[in-house]
């Protein structure tokens, strides 16, 4: 009964309790009370929607509530409703006033310990209102009349949540004065919170109370025009029409009638975003089925270069821009989609590969003075890489849309545009400095400040001893390792070079004072090798070099905090600036800039050392960002625009509207350096396993990645039969304050952790070792970082691949409760995923964004990652230019991106497990059994912590 219930099942609810009544005699009091409530609600939902015969639900009413103690809130509430029914007017408001007693001293505790707890009591307070409201318009229908009565209870369900069970419970009694017939707006919106719940049968049958049959009366609305509501209504059909023809379709099947439907939608209704979006959509696919199947027919990359005389492709590349063109003007800039976001990244990948032609040129200059400018702040990382582009064309529509930016967006455009113009890559480093030029006319001194903080933060990020230490480590490998000594002179000769420059802080100067003599005569060491050739002068450098190495890096290790005023003195009296706080800029939200720097950086004992950086803004808030050195940020940027995506793809999804992606700012500030968002009140789950070990020991398991596959598995089992795994869900029940505290945590926790798997597996996140996961002390949510193996990479590398799709061990199920996968982690993953194949366009489109990016490195080949973001911003240094272009436009990596986005649609499709499609919770299914199977689990880096 409660099952039907909860589904709205009403006519079932009664049949059960009809025949529930019959054996009253043998059920516990409490399941007569229970079975009185449910058939009580039944029979009131059942007589306030009946239209004849609704006599025999009141009976009902009256034999249920004759159950319910008078005393209790359901009781008093039943027999206010049959007293109001039987025109018993102050017997009415007597058991209104007898519910409210019972309920006050409830809510009153609630309360004051729980919002979440008091909301049930306060819907049920506020029927109570609404049934007085009835009574008074039953007794006094002019000084409440039934069209003021409505106008409230519309305003109320407005501002309400969207909470299907509070609408629900609240419906039947506004029911008693207004019926559903009366009430066609009320109904629809129910209509439409039920559908986005997923209640479809429940919606159906609001539609079916509200009377859709009934005429449409144009006299009670002489603004309307019934031939243009017409037009609009037959464009919604044919874009319907064309989505189902599509999704039943196979693919490039009926295009001609795809064009026809999307047309005759967009002559209907012009400014339908659907109907422009989708023939946009279906040009843009046949434009790109064209150029692939050329490119498989004559064994060259056409992609980025396509044939001049294609006319038909030239015809169908200009439609896609002017549909394209067309829905983006069309939709709020202020309030970006998921579909927004596909439009602008679809016309950006069309203007990069086809905006030679003189056609689609044209088509990029229109459309682009009639686009509100806000409109590219989301994809600018996108735009600026393709300043150094090959074509003069697809240069000037850049350079034209990054002057229009930087002229009224000059905040949101300063700091790329400044990591920009010290790119190695000579094209891109001159367009962003023609872009800087024409922003400088009006704001010189943000661009000077921007510049300053820039170089300021990359010289803390790194200092010399630390510059020194990394190249030595690479020189030495080179030298004593490989027997590379051009390889070792090349890796020492930039820092020799930024020597020579001059010392620019007080820790240079110091770090010269001591070592510049050594160093001096090391250099020396070098000519005189590049003159002869004889080994013998680099082992009189590398003696130099090796007490330097000794010298420095004790220090290096004990390094805790860095004083400002000795690193970067200018950074440190750079007050009051125009400049905003980093990651902050949104057009829409008030600016807030950089009041001054905090005097002290933290560093943080890890690998590469990143600081602590505080600065305060000029709101009287202070902001904190992590400062890395020595890594290319670029990709981590990337992945927090796709997390973007998600959240808005998410959000639309009523069940999963809670659930975000946690994101933070990541910033750039060179090719290899840049600032993150400082995530508040976190640990990581390897801190917290660690800690809450400390006081109970734990075992070791010693050369376990050595051992056979057999044997590795058989170790992995009999190691988690001999333990608990109850580290993590111990640690959060221990830090939570009170029950509540740790339940509303534990399913925060678990939605996280459902979301995260799923995006991640569409992603190819790898690496998800605990090291990479946080988990915030006060909600509860798991934070991932580290974005560098992404698109499966860590799958693919030749040295303990990983064989999960994502982190799913026994200690994370473990602390999800005792329903384990079964519970909030299933139905979050189902409908995330669910969520995502239904948007599956907008995602592939962020996808092949990412993936033909000219700046970032994403390791499609697998090759074993060593430091691959840090990689990726040596090589663009080694390579310059050519690297830049050339490489990254070459037959090997177009073929890794087409794999690498056949794989992502075969993920959203159901289809990566064979050439049929599954559904999504068969597709969850498979993916969690994968990632819980010990064999699977037993391949995996001892490191990864599979037993955790």
């Amino acid at each position: 009964m409660r099952c039907h219930a909860a589904l709205g099942e009403w006519e079932a609810v009664r049949r059960l309790s009809d025949k529930l009544a019959e054996q009253r005699a043998v059920l516990a009091p409490g399941e007569v009370a229970e079975l009185a409530r449910l058939g009580a609600a039944a029979a009131l939902d059942l007589a306030s929607h009946a239209t004849a015969g609704n006599e025999r639900h009141w009976a009902a009413l009256g034999r249920h509530a004759a159950l319910l103690p008078a005393r209790s809130f359901d009781g008093a509430f039943s027999r206010a409703v049959l007293a109001l029914h039987g025109g018993d007017w102050s017997g009415a408001q007597a058991y209104i006033d007898a519910a409210r007693g019972v309920i006050d001293a409830e809510v009153t505790g609630l309360v004051g310990e729980s919002y979440a707890r008091a909301y049930n009591g306060m819907v049920r307070l506020q029927r109570l209102s609404e049934l007085e409201e009835v009574l008074l318009n039953a007794t006094s229908p002019t000084t409440l009349p039934r069209a003021r009565l409505l106008e409230l209870w519309r305003g109320r369900l407005g501002h309400a949540a969207a909470d299907l069970s509070a609408w629900r419970e609240l419906l039947p009694v506004r029911a008693l004065a207004v019926p559903p017939r009366h009430d066609p707006h009320g109904m629809i919106a129910f209509a439409q919170l039920c559908s986005r719940n997923g209640q479809h049968t429940l919606a159906f049958e609001a539609l079916r109370h509200a009377e859709p049959r009934a005429a449409a009366s144009w006299g009670d609305a002489p603004d309307m025009q019934p031939d243009v509501w017409l037009a609009y209504t037959v464009a919604i059909g044919w874009v319907h029409l064309g989505e189902w023809t599509l999704a039943s379709a196979a693919p490039a099947a009926g295009e001609a009638s795809l064009l026809e439907h999307f047309r005759r939608a967009a002559e209907l209704d012009p400014a339908s975003c659907a109907a422009w979006h989708n023939l946009a959509m279906v040009h843009f696919d046949h434009v790109r089925c064209t150029c692939w199947r050329s490119e498989d027919e004559l064994g060259e990359h056409h992609r980025h270069h396509p044939d001049p005389g294609a006319t038909d492709t030239e015809e169908r590349v200009v439609a896609a821009l002017e549909c394209l063109f067309r829905c983006i003007s069309l939709r709020p800039s202020s309030s970006p989609t998921g579909h927004t976001q596909q439009d602008i990244l679809t016309l950006l990948t069309l203007a990069f590969e086809h905006g030679e032609t003189e056609g689609a040129a044209a088509a990029l200059s229109r459309g682009l003075a009639d686009t509100p400018a806000e409109t590219w702040l989301a994809v600018v990382p996108q735009v600026i890489a393709r300043l150094g582009s090959e074509s003069e064309r697809v240069r000037t529509f850049v350079l034209s849309l990054l002057s229009t930016l930087a002229e009224r967006h000059p905040q949101g455009l300063v700091y790329p545009l400044t990591v920009a113009a010290t790119s190695p890559l000579r094209a891109q480093a001159t367009g962003a400095a023609h872009v800087l030029a024409h922003l400088r006319r009006g704001r010189d001194v943000l661009v000077e400040q921007a510049q300053l903080v820039a170089a300021e933060l990359v010289r803390a990020s790194c200092l010399w001893s630390e510059a020194w230490i990394d190249g030595l480590e690479t020189a030495s490998k080179a030298f004593y390792t490989e027997g590379d000594d051009a390889g070792c002179v090349r890796a020492l000769l930039p820092l020799h070079e930024a020597l020579e420059r001059g010392a620019q802080t007080p820790a240079e100067g110091a770090f010269v004072r001591e070592f510049g003599g050594a160093l001096d005569a090391a250099r020396a060491e070098l000519r005189q090798w590049q003159e002869s050739g004889e080994r013998a002068h680099l082992h009189s450098a590398w003696a130099l070099y090796m007490g330097l190495f000794r010298a420095v890096s004790p220090r290096q290790a004990a390094l805790t905090s860095l004083d400002l005023a000795s690193v970067s003195p200018r950074l440190l009296g750079a007050t009051a600036l125009e400049l905003a706080v980093p990651g902050t800029y949104e057009p829409q939200a008030p600016l807030v800039t950089i009041s001054g720097f905090r005097p002290r950086l933290s560093v943080i004992a890890s690998k590469q050392r990143p600081r602590r950086v505080m600065l305060a803004g000029d709101d009287g808030r202070e902001y904190s960002f992590l400062l890395k050195g020595r890594e290319d940020l670029r990709q981590d940027e990337r992945v927090m625009q796709l997390f973007g995506l998600v959240n808005r793809l998410l959000g639309s999804t009523a069940p999963l509207a809670g659930p975000a992606i946690r994101r933070y700012a990541v910033v750039p500030l060179s090719p290899a350096s840049g600032l993150i968002g400082w995530v508040p009140s976190c640990d990581t789950l390897h801190q917290l396993v660690r800690h809450h070990r400390e006081y109970r020991g734990g075992g070791e398991l010693r050369a376990y990645n050595a051992l056979p596959l057999l044997h590795r598995v058989e170790v992995f089992a009999a190691a988690l039969s001999r333990t608990g795994g109850r580290d993590l869900a111990e640690a959060l029940w221990l830090r939570s304050p009170s029950a509540e505290w740790w339940l509303e945590r534990r399913s925060s926790y678990t939605r996280s952790v459902g979301v995260m798997c799923v995006v991640g597996y569409i992603l190819g996140l790898g690496d998800r070792h605990l090291n990479n996961m946080l988990l915030d002390r006060v909600s509860g949510e798991v934070v991932h970082i580290d974005y560098g193996d992404c698109f499966e990479a860590a799958a693919l590398r030749p040295r303990f691949p990983e064989t999960v799709p994502f982190r799913l061990t026994r200690m994370l199920v473990t602390a999800m409760g005792v329903a384990g996968v079964d519970g909030v982690y299933r139905s979050t993953c189902e409908g995330a995923m669910r969520a995502l194949r239904r948007h599956r366009s907008s995602v592939l489109a962020m996808l092949e964004a990412f993936l033909y990016d000219p700046l970032v490195h994403w390791n499609l080949d697998g090759a074993e990652r060593g430091s691959a973001k840090r990689v990726s911003s040596r090589a663009s240094l080694d390579g310059g230019e050519a690297r830049g272009g050339a490489a990254r436009g070459d037959k090997v990596m177009h073929a890794q991106a087409l794999r690498v986005l056949r794989r992502v649609k075969s993920k959203l499709d159901g289809s990566e497990f064979g050439a049929a499609p599954i559904d999504v919770p068969t597709q969850v299914d498979r993916l969690v059994h994968e990632a819980q199977a010990h064999t699977n689990l037993a391949q995996m880096w001892g490191g990864w912590n599979p037993f955790w």
